[in-house]
């Protein structure tokens, strides 16, 4: 059990009490980890889970590549059968330090003593149960169980969960008898005769919206694994019969209770919740490939919902490729960025600006223009302005933006702010400054009436006609 995670969200009071007990309860049943348990009952998405985690453990998360099983070492440093009882596994040695991704509750004296036996200083990170077992599988050969294949296929998308993950082993074990062992996912015969390979049991975790809305990983087709993913059958890629896997759906399943204490009713998501997280989720996918036909449409709706944990997850993966090193991959987090209108990033924009990549400079300020509406071109100068100001909406600095004495930025401003609302009042970057000032009291005035009073006062916004239009 994890006492520790359990601890950490009662006091945190964002998952109710209720969920943590049931998700306990679970646990008890099925074994596992109490993170696996959450999300395969719907508490928490895998990123915001995630952040939990490394919160309750105080380690950092490991890189994307590291967890999607593309750089991992062979051969492993440790062996399976010692660090399975240690919830872990080596991913990688550099210079005398091994990397170790650990899952919740972390054994970290027994890994670093097991590190330390070969003559290497352990750095641990924490992944969920399902991201150990996936790399596990990678690693060790091991088999990923069935109830770890919809969650792994939920958190990646299925074509990148299947392209990383269900692979055929090069020489698997002998096949164990069907009386004693249950067949795993790539130790039965080719001749199998029935049962779902790892890629199918992905493919069926989709949600129901993304089978209705083809919402789907880009690329993904619902083709037969036969004539969709060849490679199965040409390496003779064993199906999967093992029956005592927990099947997972969008409906937790029934628990037994604990006849210790009373099992309390468990408020389920709703419909609606369901289908929204799995919207999120797909329109994230959708503005992360550049290449996908309905990307501008995904990112419009993306907009509204940017405080959803996924929308959250997602600002908080491109804000860091954005500080990164790689300029190609910075490059294209600003404009993503940019395109989601990302008031959060503008500190990390305006730090692209000093001694970057000609690439990352000219995508930095441009995000800094479209979010901004301002055109400065030094770098001190968005410092200044972002200091002045930094507190207020963006939308308050789309009115000051309307009233500024550059044609210029009263366009991008009005630009910014008209599809806000059907009706223009009357506004216009190029009337004369009496007619337009006017124009532009009548946004603060709708604003005002939308909640927004303090956030963008009339008054803060007054023009001195006389003295060419400069806000005061």
């Amino acid at each position: 059990m994890s006492e520790r995670l359990s601890a950490f969200l009662r006091a945190e009071r964002v998952v109710p009490v209720a969920t943590i007990e049931a998700a306990v309860a679970r646990q008890r049943v099925y074994g596992g980890g109490l993170d696996t348990a959450l999300l395969e009952m719907g508490a928490l998405s895998e990123p915001a889970l995630w952040t939990r985690l490394a919160a309750v453990s105080g380690l950092p998360m490991p890189s994307p590549e590291v967890v999607d099983g593309s750089a991992v070492s062979e051969p492993p440093a440790l062996g399976a059968e010692q660090t399975l009882s240690l919830r872990a596994v080596p991913v990688g040695e550099r210079d005398g330090v091994l990397g170790v991704l650990c899952a919740e509750p972390v054994a970290a004296e027994g890994i670093r003593q097991a590190a330390a036996e070969r003559g290497l200083q352990a750095k641990l990170y924490i992944v969920p149960e399902t991201r150990l077992l996936a790399v596990r599988q990678r690693v060790y050969g091991e088999t990923l169980p069935q109830r770890y294949a919809p969650l792994l296929a939920r958190a990646m998308g299925t074509t990148r969960a299947r392209k990383s993950f269900a692979r055929p082993r090069p020489a698997p074990p002998p096949r164990p008898a069907p009386e004693t062992t249950a067949l795993a996912a790539f130790d039965a015969a080719p001749d199998a005769p029935t049962g779902a390979s790892l890629a199918v049991m992905l493919d069926s975790a989709l949600t129901p919206l993304e089978r209705v809305l083809n919402l789907a990983s880009p690329g993904a087709r619902r083709a037969t694994p036969e004539l969709d993913y060849p490679f199965e059958d040409e390496d003779g890629l064993p199906m999967f019969l093992d029956s005592g896997g927990i099947p997972m759906g969008v409906e937790p399943l029934s628990l037994i209770a604990d006849e210790s204490e009373p099992v309390r009713p468990v408020r389920r998501p709703t419909a609606a919740e369901v289908l929204a997280d799995s919207a999120t989720e797909a329109l994230c996918r959708r503005v992360r490939d550049r290449g996908d036909k309905g990307r501008a449409l995904a990112l419009r709706v993306l907009r509204g919902r940017l405080e959803h944990p996924r929308a959250l997850a997602l600002l908080g993966e491109l804000r860091q490729e954005a500080a990164g090193t790689d300029a190609s991959a910075a490059t294209q987090a600003i404009e993503t960025l940019s395109e989601l209108r990302d008031e959060g990033a503008i500190p990390i924009f305006i730090h692209r600006l000093r001694q970057s990549p000609d690439e990352v400079m000219a995508a930095a300020q441009r995000a800094l223009v479209v979010l901004t509406a301002h055109g400065f071109t030094d770098p001190e100068q968005w410092g200044a302005w972002w200091l002045e100001n930094a507190w207020s909406p963006r939308t308050a600095w789309l009115l000051a933006g309307m009233g500024d004495a550059d044609a210029e930025t009263r366009r991008r401003a009005f630009q910014e702010l008209r599809p806000l609302s059907e009706d223009a009042r009357g506004y216009d970057p190029d009337l004369a400054v009496d007619e337009r000032e006017a124009a532009r009291r009548r946004w603060i005035e709708w604003w005002q009436a939308r909640g927004g009073g303090d956030l963008a006062d009339a008054d803060a916004y007054a023009v001195d006609i006389s003295g060419g239009g400069q806000p005061s």
